[in-house]
């Protein structure tokens, strides 16, 4: 009897390279939270810095009445923005669970392409929609 020659399949394999842009996004977002607090303290005298409405459009919030004005920039700088300690683990948990892979899988300069879009897009579509 012929012996059957071994045959490997094709294997799917994401690159294992530093989630360099990962961990930049990662800290961005705490950064601006511990930001957001501190001012919050600072400012208005609250701990919530991250749940007050005066604070969130100080930095940046996405406020359709400001970008029908010309604030266009907070299209951008929204993505960034967190309400509260919850919010901003859940994103936290996702980017660190999802980041390396896709970042791994395009590269850190498409990733961040990726990321920075799909912020901009996300934000583009609450504002037409809201």
């Amino acid at each position: 009897m012929a012996e059957t020659p071994f045959v490997q399949a094709p294997r799917f394999y994401i690159r294992l390279t530093p989630p360099t842009a990962t961990r930049v996004l990662l800290a961005i977002n705490v950064i601006v939270f511990v930001a957001m607090i501190v001012y919050g303290y600072l400012v208005y005298g609250t701990f919530f810095g991250s749940q007050d409405m005066r604070v969130l459009v100080v930095f940046g919030a996405k406020v359709n009445e400001a970008i029908a004005q010309g604030q266009t920039w907070r299209l951008f700088t929204a993505m960034f923005l967190h309400i509260g300690a919850i919010h901003l683990l859940f994103n936290l948990y996702a980017l660190n669970a999802l980041g390396p892979l896709v970042e791994g899988y395009f590269g850190h300069l498409r990733f961040l392409a990726i990321y920075l879009l799909g912020g901009l897009f996300g934000s583009l579509a609450s504002y037409a929609f809201s």
